[in-house]
């Protein structure tokens, strides 16, 4: 799981500012800003013996696009448009050269980080070892 986590929040997105774990709190200078969050991991029975099959590993990857109350919904919208774009090139990129993504999904939704809520594109990312 540590690796995994450590290549995601290393990933190279354009026009993105990667962080390797979630941020306490945010500069606006950094955003738009991913970084990975919540983990799962797992395994299940391949076989009658008992023996155990691809472990399996997912994560939340989460862009904070823009605080909402200092939004604008049209700009706010292709921006975050555009970042779903360049993560999906970014995860085709990495999944070639180094993990095992099995598949990935993304949506627009409002996290909150403290007491700010933002703009975001929530990825789940999942991969096979």
């Amino acid at each position: 799981v540590a690796s995994f986590i450590a290549t995601l929040g290393a990933l190279s997105i354009t026009g993105v500012t990667s962080k390797i774990e979630p941020p306490t709190r945010v500069n606006s200078a950094d955003l738009p800003l991913g970084f990975p969050r919540f983990p799962t991991d797992g395994s299940q029975i391949a076989a009658f013996n008992g023996a155990i099959g691809l472990r399996g590993i997912s994560c939340d990857y989460v862009i904070l696009i823009t605080p909402i109350p200092l939004s604008n919904l049209g700009s706010n919208y292709s921006l975050a448009i555009s970042a779903m774009d360049n993560l999906h090139v970014s995860l085709v990129a990495e999944m070639a050269a180094n993990l095992q993504i099995d598949s990935w999904s993304s949506q627009m939704v409002i996290e909150v980080l403290g007491d700010v809520s933002f703009w975001a594109i929530r990825t789940q990312i999942t991969a096979s070892e």
